[in-house]
């Protein structure tokens, strides 16, 4: 977003036809002109608008987390899956952690 949309042109055909010198009318388009860029200016400080996500931004960050969720309940089933392996083994002592959430979705029982 670099300029608010401004049809100096026609601006400039209205203040000749209703009576202003070439001189005044060069001079009040400009005056719009650098008016226009110093609001945009402000509205984009003041709003922020540098830092709205647009539609494709979100749906990029959807796709990530997604992603994300995809790996995560890989891992958390591979985990799953060596604990238990590990707990018929016989290796795996739950006696001090007897109410971890982890255990007991691999099918231990709470404390």
């Amino acid at each position: 977003m670099n300029a608010i949309p401004f049809d100096t042109l026609k601006f400039a055909n209205w203040l000749k036809a209703v009576g202003f010198t070439e001189t005044q009318t060069e001079t009040i388009v400009e005056i719009q002109r650098e008016a226009n860029n110093e609001t945009l200016h402000h509205a984009i400080h003041d709003f922020h608008l540098d830092d709205i996500a647009t539609k494709r931004d979100i749906k990029e960050l959807e796709r990530d987390i997604k992603a994300m969720e995809v790996a995560l309940k890989r891992d958390l089933a591979d985990v799953e899956m060596r604990l238990r392996r590990t707990a018929q083994s016989g290796a795996l002592d739950i006696t001090d952690r007897p109410n971890s959430p982890l255990l007991r979705k691999a099918g231990f029982p709470a404390g």
